[in-house]
């Protein structure tokens, strides 16, 4: 009924592939038990694996990249037969700074992703830095839950193309409850041609008008701040200062709070 039911097969055929084909029967024995909702039966599975269901997932897109005229054969068995992941000519960039907005009705649905391509312009060859944007996440309890089922809402995993033919896989980490995180990247457009960001929905109840997610690229701000000092006023509040060493290509500092949650 188009619910992703090619998708399904290549999830499966990942996680065999990965972990061995006795994964699919472990899922399917945690799925009959029925101790869990949602997604209860993978996340007792990848712990027994060593992982997470958020790892997993985010591992998944990248060797979906790996697909069709991109197999490097070092990820799925015949991947050259796929058919090759899509990338919307909307998301293949070079020219900075660019930044995209994605509303409720046109970011990825939960448990899919997005290409985003950049490449190198006449203007980027030195520093360029990607940062991404999803939908705060401010109920507790919704935080609760994806911690208990190995998820974290937003996802970005990042494949850096270099000139010499290598492929490096990182990620740009996002706080739990602001969704955001930035990487900046060293000799973009000499040592680096070509990085791939991929856009991963990792939570189950977004479905909010005011959910969204977004992506901005370009040279960072060459602009400097001093270290930050920290302080509590007369009323226990925290005061942060700092001064403008130079304020070069500075639009706005903006701080992003994280809390902490022990494991």
């Amino acid at each position: 009924d188009g619910w992703h039911e090619y998708a399904d097969v290549i999830w499966v055929l990942y996680l065999a592939q990965r972990f061995g084909v006795d994964v699919v029967r472990q899922v399917y024995k945690e799925t009959t038990e029925g101790s869990y909702r949602e997604m209860g039966n993978f996340y007792d599975v990848m712990t027994n694996h060593g992982t997470t269901l958020a790892e997993a997932f985010k591992t998944f897109t990248v060797w979906n990249y790996f697909t069709g005229d991109r197999d490097d054969g070092k990820h799925y068995l015949n991947g050259h037969r796929f058919p090759p992941v899509a990338v919307h000519l909307d998301d293949i960039h070079n020219q900075y700074p660019v930044f995209k907005h994605f509303n409720s009705q046109e970011m990825p649905e939960h448990f899919s992703s997005r290409y985003v391509v950049f490449e190198p312009s006449s203007d980027v060859n030195q520093n360029f830095a990607i940062r991404v944007d999803g939908g705060d996440i401010n109920d507790s309890d919704e935080l609760g839950r994806l911690r208990n089922f190995g998820l974290r809402g937003w996802g970005a995993k990042v494949i850096i193309e270099g000139s010499d033919g290598s492929v490096n896989v990182d990620e740009i980490f996002t706080f739990s409850r602001s969704q955001e995180g930035q990487k900046t990247f060293q000799d973009f457009g000499t040592k680096i041609k070509k990085i791939i960001l991929i856009l991963i929905n990792l939570r189950p109840d977004i479905q909010h008008e005011t959910d969204s997610i977004s992506y901005a690229a370009g040279v960072p701000p060459t602009g400097q701040l001093s270290t930050p000092t920290l302080a509590q006023d007369a009323n226990g509040k925290v005061v942060i200062r700092w001064d403008l060493l130079d304020i070069s290509g500075i639009k706005e500092v903006t701080i992003v709070r994280k809390r902490y949650a022990p494991s």
